[in-house]
């Protein structure tokens, strides 16, 4: 395994105190893992409402806190839930602790949880699951991690784990592997039609496949990885929607500003005011 990189960032703010320390798995499993993410609230006035959006990364939460509350809106009670996955989302959710929060977090890319969690990702989408019941292995996993002494210690404990999974699992088919990369190269840009005649494969073999290695189908990916671009360039910099809109492969701002109302509830502007450190997004 490569060396860990790690980076910490700090809030201490109106909105409570915490600490998220960024981790880059093994470079021969980022084809797989977008990073690891602990995080750490140590004092907070009342429970941070956070609202989660539609993204491409398949997140796997391991808590060692206080438990948290996920709802399909800002209004809702919600479920209360410990350890969980969350596979692709087409609506965001809202989540908040219940308390003193701490926890870890493995952003897999959709095909890296497919062959993580063994088993069809269409089970998991637009649904939290609790962790015992997709780990059929590894049930011990939480407490291994909760038991290391430190951050840089638990991504290491992730990269084998995660690498010995993955060396078991069955291989991906190569096409949908291939047409998915190809989505989000081109952001989302590239038609269902093309891929399909790329791959030499029919709309519906391809459909097929997305749902069982992506979650979703190939269309509905395209407009997630659209959208999860644009929140990405909205969290690093600032910069015209006009533009945004273009290098997102929008048609134009308005189909942008369409999009974010149905995946965030509300416009580009609107939400990139709600933006904390870290990629958050305050509710």
């Amino acid at each position: 395994m490569d060396e860990l990189f790690t980076r910490v960032l700090h809030e201490d703010s109106e909105h409570g105190r915490w600490e998220l320390v960024l981790g880059r798995p093994d470079r021969r499993l980022r084809a797989f893992v977008h990073g690891y993410q602990g995080y750490d609230e140590t004092a907070a006035p009342a429970p941070v409402l956070r609202q989660e959006v539609p993204s491409v990364s398949v997140p796997l939460i391991v808590n060692f806190g206080a438990r948290w509350r996920i709802a399909d809106s800002v209004s809702g009670t919600g479920d209360r839930r410990d350890s969980f996955v969350a596979g692709l989302h087409e609506r965001s959710t809202f989540v908040a602790a219940e308390g003193a929060a701490q926890c870890i977090q493995v952003d897999f890319t959709p095909i890296g949880a497919h062959l993580f969690f063994g088993i069809p990702m269409h089970e998991l989408s637009n649904r939290v699951v609790d962790v015992e019941d997709v780990l059929a292995r590894d049930r011990n996993l939480v407490e291994r991690l909760e038991d290391a002494r430190s951050w840089h210690a638990r991504f290491a404990l992730l990269d084998a784990v995660i690498s010995a999974r993955l060396a078991a699992a069955r291989r991906p088919a190569p096409d949908i592997v291939w047409a998915w990369r190809a989505l989000v190269h081109t952001n989302g840009a590239v038609r269902v039609s093309a891929l399909a005649e790329k791959v030499g494969r029919s709309r519906r073999h391809l459909n097929c496949g997305f749902r069982e290695h992506i979650g979703v189908g190939p269309k509905t990916a395209a407009r997630i990885v659209r959208f999860s671009r644009a929140v990405d360039l909205l969290g690093r910099r600032r910069i015209p929607l006009v533009e945004l809109a273009q290098e997102c492969a929008y048609f134009d701002q308005a189909h942008m500003t369409r999009e974010f109302r149905e995946f965030a509830g509300t416009t580009p502007s609107e939400f990139a005011s709600r933006l904390i450190p870290g990629g958050g997004v305050l509710a």
